[in-house]
């Protein structure tokens, strides 16, 4: 099956909020360079690679990432 990992940059260009972007390195292959292009387009994106989580990210992963994202 293929997958359309485009990523819309010019309106990811135009997000002006602080972004977390995050992939699981256990995801899809085409997940790591579509999280990668999307956030080098968004201007305060910030990328983090969830280490062993795939789509469903166990939320003991997740909440460490997201208070320090919340926190910054």
């Amino acid at each position: 099956m293929e997958t359309d990992a485009s990523v819309p940059r010019e309106q990811a260009a135009r997000v002006a909020v602080p972004t977390l972007v995050m992939y699981g390195d256990a995801s899809l292959p085409f997940m790591v360079p579509t999280a990668r292009a999307l956030a080098t387009a968004i201007p305060q994106a910030q990328l983090r690679t969830l280490a062993d989580q795939g789509h469903n990210v166990s939320p003991e992963v997740l909440a460490p990432v997201l208070v320090q994202f919340f926190a910054s």
